[in-house]
């Protein structure tokens, strides 16, 4: 308990006294140079250039996956995983062999880690190429609306919205020649296209999207068509294909098509991919009819895109409403509850009137909050400093799993081996200052009950604590604890409140002895219940 008080005390000093909050390591990237230039090329001919990737910050950086504006640039990394202060070399390759188009172009290669502050990382590739005789680059593609076409409502209600890069004659061919004719034939009259390359907001855009429906990096490619809310065509998908999926995708369902090489480039193309947004993508040989590879997919309409609320936000949602359980569960804590009875019990004995009832109870709550959010502050300051967030997650959840078993077992054999309640010196010392029935007494048994109940159910504390260090920044992490804390005294408040006499507060003594059993049981399910939650959906 001495203990427990110390670092209390120290919580409490460090928050209000000491430095300012500590964030959590993390990974800063950074590329060296910003952009590359190569100069004066052949028209047809081949250009290596190398960029540093830097980890600037103080964790580990991991590169997630590279791709590029072109069929023509491509670029690998030396080591995916970046150690705070490290570097690594980033490869890049312009090939205009594959499109030999004449004049100035711009690239760019996409670079995506898990650096929270800058998960893509763009690194333009500038030239000229220098052969005239090569001919001249397609018409660049612009938003189409053909004469006579009438438009149609899309797959699931929207518009048709393509993304691409206008520097990628390919791409050009494959919209003008492929794509648009195929979208007019079935009713599509009105074709929206963004260029990423020149329109740097389209490109955050198009992650956004991505984003939204949860689409794996590995199944976004460099040209993309959404066709409503319900279709994704990403890359370059034959027409054949394209046809029988405005065909077979009913309004409301959802589903990707994926295939990124270039035929047009002369790439070989063997696969292509479907994914219905749920579970793996589905791969088939090029030869096989679209209508084949979806017999085995769930083609049912689908819930509400997450575009409608933001993972994010639904995130931030589903964090608050667990904040709010768990504060109230470890509220409902028999340890604290018997005590504040005792206290009400000891001042109605004393013929205190309800009015000096009421202020010592407040100020017995008060401190109830004050110690446990010290508590909290000292264990949320060491998390973060310590940077083991999801490590502390891990254990204060199986430590609420293995307390929560604990409460189970007293259902059975109560009395037997370890039990969660309040040490017996803690009980005499509360118990004597309580037996003063003044406020400052009450102050002090308040501030012992905050930190002799700890133990009771503090599984759930320190699981909550290392979920917020993984979710939220210091001060949204600082918001959810004070949170917390609230619903762990508002059952109290509520006991306060409502129980008016002395005859009350002993009924309800009676009720609480006569279920012990029962409420250790359900408070120990719910405990593990809650464990496994955040195992599951949290960490």
């Amino acid at each position: 308990m001495v203990a427990l008080a110390i670092g209390t005390t120290a919580g409490l000093a460090w928050w209000w006294l000491g430095p300012a909050p500590v964030t959590a390591p993390a990974p800063r990237v950074a590329v060296q140079p910003a952009a590359i230039d190569v100069g004066s090329m052949p028209v047809d001919g081949r250009a290596v250039a190398t960029v540093r990737v830097e980890n600037l910050g103080d964790a580990p950086v991991r590169v997630i996956g590279i791709s590029t504006s072109c069929g023509c640039t491509s670029a690998e990394v030396g080591e995916a995983l970046i150690p705070a202060g490290g570097s690594s070399a980033l490869t890049v390759t312009i090939d205009h062999a594959v499109m030999p188009t004449p004049g100035e172009f711009v690239h760019a290669v996409f670079l995506a880690t898990d650096d929270p502050e800058r998960p893509e990382v763009v690194i333009d590739v500038r030239g000229v190429g220098t052969d005239d005789a090569a001919g001249q680059a397609p018409a660049p593609v612009a938003a189409v609306s053909p004469p006579g076409a009438a438009a149609a409502p899309a797959i699931g209600g929207g518009a048709v919205e393509v993304f691409f890069n206008d520097a990628c004659a390919d791409c050009q061919v494959y919209i003008q020649d492929t794509l648009l004719p195929t979208l007019t034939a079935h009713g599509f009259g009105t074709v929206s296209t963004f260029d990423y390359l020149k329109d740097r907001t389209q490109r955050a855009e198009l992650n956004r999207r991505n984003g939204e429906l949860g689409i794996p990096f590995e199944l976004q490619s460099h040209l993309v068509t959404f066709v409503g809310d319900g279709l994704v065509l990403a890359g370059h998908i034959p027409s054949e294909m394209i046809a029988a999926a405005l065909t077979l995708v009913a309004p409301g369902a959802r589903l990707l098509v994926y295939q990124d090489r270039m035929p047009e480039m002369g790439q070989r193309v063997s696969e292509y991919q479907v994914w219905d947004f749920r579970g793996e993508a589905a791969r088939h040989a090029i030869e096989t009819p679209l209508e084949q590879a979806l017999a085995g997919l769930d083609l049912r309409p689908a819930q509400p895109l997450p575009g409608s609320e933001s993972p994010d936000r639904l995130g931030a949602a589903r964090l608050l409403l667990l904040v709010l359980a768990a504060g109230l569960l470890d509220g409902v804590n028999p340890c604290a509850i018997a005590v504040l009875l005792l206290s009400l019990a000891v001042l109605f004995t004393l013929q205190r009137t309800r009015r000096q009832v009421l202020l010592t109870g407040a100020v017995y709550v008060g401190m109830i909050f004050v110690a446990y959010l010290g508590i909290g502050l000292g264990l949320f300051g060491a998390i973060v400093i310590s940077g083991e967030q999801h490590l502390v997650a891990r254990i204060g959840s199986w430590l609420l799993v293995a307390l929560g078993l604990v409460n189970v077992k007293d259902y059975f054999w109560y009395g037997r081996g370890f039990s969660l309640s309040v040490p017996k010196v803690g009980h005499e010392a509360i118990k004597g200052w309580l037996k003063r029935a003044t406020l400052p007494a009450a102050a002090v048994a308040g501030f012992l009950v905050g930190l002799c109940t700890f133990p009771c159910t503090g599984g759930i504390y320190v699981a909550i604590l290392g979920l917020l260090s993984t979710q939220t920044t210091y001060l949204e992490g600082l918001s959810y604890l004070i949170a917390y804390n609230v619903m762990f005294v508002l059952p109290l408040v509520a006991l306060l409140l409502v129980l008016g006499n002395r005859r009350a507060v002993g009924a309800v003594a009676r009720w609480q002895a006569e279920r012990k059993r029962g409420l250790k049981l359900v408070s120990g399910l719910v405990m593990v219940a809650v464990g496994a939650g955040i195992l599951v959906w949290f960490v």
